[in-house]
């Protein structure tokens, strides 16, 4: 039906049909909204959670290498003669590679020159050194005066 000015009159049940329509597509388009959204958080969780995994896996892998970095280390300072190479020394004499530093801060440590590079430090002892507060069997059952008896002269 037509107006006096010209419109269409619609009738207030195609307007109730119509605006039924627009509140069902409203809710259709959030809902898909919403679920989308929600797919979205659980990939960025799931994604999140692997990074932890992964993190977790990267600290593990490091600790473990450390450790056995240290336990060879430790292998390697226990088998150590500390003593220099042969060939120009006579063979009756016994020849230690070892040398002491002192610190700007007055400090003093020996070192072995060979491979296993262990330092003493005074209050070292036999049994124990203390290292960052740790204290620690010693792997080459010398103290800081064994060391320091085998400086050469």
């Amino acid at each position: 039906m037509r107006s006096e000015t010209g419109e269409l009159k619609m009738s207030t049940e195609t307007k109730k049909q119509t605006l039924e329509e627009l509140m069902t597509e409203q809710n259709r388009i959030a809902l898909a909204r919403e679920q989308r959204e929600a797919r979205e958080y659980a990939e960025r969780q799931a994604a999140a959670e692997e990074a932890k995994l992964q993190q977790a896996a990267k600290l593990h892998q490091k600790l473990l290498r450390d450790k056995n970095e240290a336990q060879k280390k430790f292998g390697d300072q226990r088998a150590c003669a500390h003593l220099k190479g042969i060939g120009a020394h006579d063979q009756n004499m016994t020849l230690y590679n070892l040398y002491s530093h002192q610190l700007p801060d007055g400090s003093v440590f020996i070192r072995c020159r060979n491979r296993c590079g262990f330092m003493w430090l005074a209050g070292d002892t036999r049994e124990t050194i203390v290292r960052n507060g740790q204290t620690l069997p010693n792997p080459t059952r010398w103290s800081y005066e064994d060391a320091y008896s085998h400086l050469p002269k």
